[in-house]
């Protein structure tokens, strides 16, 4: 299979707080966009459950990767 979008999602408070730069997701978009995969959504959310499991439903829904 071959997947021709995705989208990136990024957990912690320390990021959404701004203490901490998601170098993280930058990387994980280059080398998708390097394998011809489109990043078309970053998503980034705190640490308590409730937010995550919203997150990751949104994502599942709009993007197979």
């Amino acid at each position: 299979m071959h997947h021709t979008h995705a989208i990136i999602l990024s957990t912690g408070d320390e990021i959404v707080l701004g203490q901490l730069l998601d170098t993280n997701a930058r990387w994980i978009a280059d080398r998708l966009t390097q394998r011809g995969i489109r990043v078309t959504e970053f998503i980034t959310v705190g640490d308590d459950q409730a937010s995550l499991t919203s997150a990751l439903a949104r994502a599942a829904s709009k993007a197979p990767l």
